[in-house]
């Protein structure tokens, strides 16, 4: 049975969940000292709280509906996998965030997110400058029942955020 994940009503396709090869080859690259992640969307089997720990950082994971949810007072950066089907709701909620306090974060999603027209249209409605993180490989999710890693994912994956610790807002890792 699937677990739930931080969205009512979760997708089966939102559950794929994110290798260790890629949380281990950009973290290290971004956060050199522990951190707070704050992991929202844990997935079916936790994979990404598991390695943030190995890494050596502290997670707040929390497993209640995202968009009821308000930044948790001692997370330093929110890093997570968000449910593709509810990509832009969930960027959205976080550029909101940004309106008092900034709050970084840094999601994964398809690349050609980005360049939408619905994203250029929150970067002008909200006024925020969008960072962006290239990971070094094409990521191929685990499969959400059989938790095999599955070679076939046809899109590049890149990291939106904010508040980042990097010198440029498209950062090829």
């Amino acid at each position: 049975m699937l677990k739930a994940c931080a969205i009512r009503n979760v997708k089966y396709s939102d559950l794929w969940e994110t290798p260790d090869t890629l949380w281990n080859s950009v973290l290290p690259k971004l956060y050199t000292k522990p951190i707070r992640i704050w992991e929202p969307f844990v997935g079916v089997t936790n994979r990404s709280t598991k390695i943030f720990k190995e890494l050596g950082h502290d997670v707040i994971e929390t497993t209640d509906d995202f968009f009821t949810l308000t930044w948790p007072e001692t997370a330093d950066v929110l890093i997570s996998n968000p449910p593709f089907s509810r990509k832009f709701e969930v960027l959205e909620k976080l550029i909101q965030l940004q309106e008092y306090k900034t709050h970084p974060f840094m999601i994964l999603l398809p690349s050609w997110v980005f360049a939408s027209a619905t994203v250029r249209t929150m970067v002008k409605k909200y006024k925020i400058e969008l960072q962006i993180v290239v990971p070094p490989m094409r990521v191929h999710y685990y499969h959400p029942e059989t938790h095999q890693q599955v070679r076939k994912t046809a899109f590049d994956s890149v990291f939106v955020g904010y508040g980042l610790p990097v010198k440029h807002a498209l950062t090829y890792l």
